[in-house]
């Protein structure tokens, strides 16, 4: 009778933590600039593919204007998700959006801020170049009651002053909004893990940095962007996956897929000689598999 009560028992505690298991990434996407090659007409089945063939739980993007959100959400109906434009707060603008398995979580409250002086409004901050904006949701998940929250965002790519106070505004921001629940935070700091609002970020211990606490060696490069080269700096880490102390990255890896210059490129019986191969952005998408 005490075996099978054991048995029950670890049969209960395996379930809850498969319930627990989360694939989540962060994916700047790259903006739809106009008139060049590899713009967002010719990436964005590559990049809806890459995240349905990653089955992506949740995961921010960065750089993506409404129509490219659609784009990755529109077809199978899997995905949903929460974003504002930077420039008003509405649909103008790039965002930094939050996509989620619409049957696997449920949306309780979301919001948004800039990285500003203000930034319960639109607003430019310091001396950055943009208007910088994070936006955030509040999510039970449906299979076990369990809440966490996710802040999506994009630093300045310029200013220094800017991406100095928006870390310190950032680790605020999270405290007061998460207010000691699991979170999880991903975005494009246009920072290399060296630089000190990094540092500041991950100071006080209140915010972890998932690769660094990922319980299997990273997988894939370690730089994040490459700028559309397939030679890229190898420095250039600079997507993050931030996590609270409560959640256990089980693997952290940057995804290093490409595309080749059209779907039939590599089909069975074609094997070209000469094929253009192409990314899916400039940054490559990072992803942990985390459990709380």
């Amino acid at each position: 009778m005490r075996n099978l009560f054991y048995v029950i028992a670890l049969f209960f505690v395996s379930i809850s933590l498969q319930a627990a298991q989360l694939n989540v990434a962060s994916f700047n996407i790259w903006m739809s600039p106009d008139g060049i090659k590899n713009g967002w007409q010719d990436r964005k089945e590559s990049v809806a593919k890459l995240v349905r063939y990653h089955d992506f739980d949740i995961f921010g993007t960065q750089e993506g204007f409404f129509h490219q959100l659609d784009d990755i959400k529109l077809g199978d109906g899997i995905y949903d998700y929460v974003a504002r434009g930077r420039e008003n707060g509405e649909r103008e603008g790039e965002t930094s959006a939050i996509f989620y398995k619409k049957d696997k979580f449920e949306l309780l409250d979301s919001g948004h801020f800039w990285f500003s002086e203000t930034p319960e409004k639109s607003s430019l901050g310091w001396d950055a170049m943009c208007k910088r904006i994070c936006t955030w949701g509040k999510f039970k998940v449906k299979s076990d009651g369990k809440v966490f929250y996710f802040f999506c965002c994009h630093f300045d790519h310029k200013g220094d002053k800017a991406r100095n106070n928006s870390a310190a505004l950032y680790v605020g921001m999270i405290k007061k909004i998460a207010n000691g629940a699991t979170f999880i935070g991903v975005g494009d700091f246009n920072l290399t893990p060296d630089k000190d609002p990094i540092k500041l970020i991950l100071k006080d211990g209140s915010i972890l940095d998932a690769r660094k606490v990922s319980e299997t060696p990273p997988y894939g490069p370690r730089f994040t962007w490459h700028g559309n080269a397939l030679k890229p700096k190898m420095s250039e880490r600079i997507d993050y996956i931030f996590v609270s102390p409560d959640i256990k990255v089980s693997s952290f890896g940057v995804l290093t897929d490409l595309l080749s210059e059209s779907p039939e490129d590599f089909s069975e019986n074609k094997h070209p000689k000469n094929p253009e191969i192409r990314h899916p952005s400039d940054h490559y998408p990072v992803e942990a598999k985390i459990r709380f």
